[in-house]
């Protein structure tokens, strides 16, 4: 099952000229990605929670999110030193 979504997904990656993806990928791979997009998007814990099966709801959050937490500390250090430089550019 993974093979045939993997063959699509390095095909659109290469038109759209983005590097390969890794070449061992796990249905792993996939649950992440899924949980971590869902939470990305604003699911509601405890839907992404059911969706995995995961008995608690703080699981999800602690595991699935590490992502977004870079990817948001990143965003306010950027924010942070434009306010600092003023530059708005």
């Amino acid at each position: 099952m993974i093979g045939p979504v993997q063959r699509a997904a390095q095909t659109l990656r290469a038109e759209r000229g983005l590097p390969p993806l890794p070449a061992t990928l796990s249905a792993h791979v996939f649950r992440r990605t899924y949980a971590t997009l869902m939470a990305e998007a604003g699911a509601p814990a405890r839907y992404v929670q059911k969706q995995l099966g995961h008995g608690s709801a703080r699981l999800t959050l602690q595991v699935y999110t590490r992502v977004s937490d870079t990817q948001a500390r990143q965003a306010l250090g950027r924010a942070f030193d434009k306010l600092m430089t003023g530059d708005d550019a």
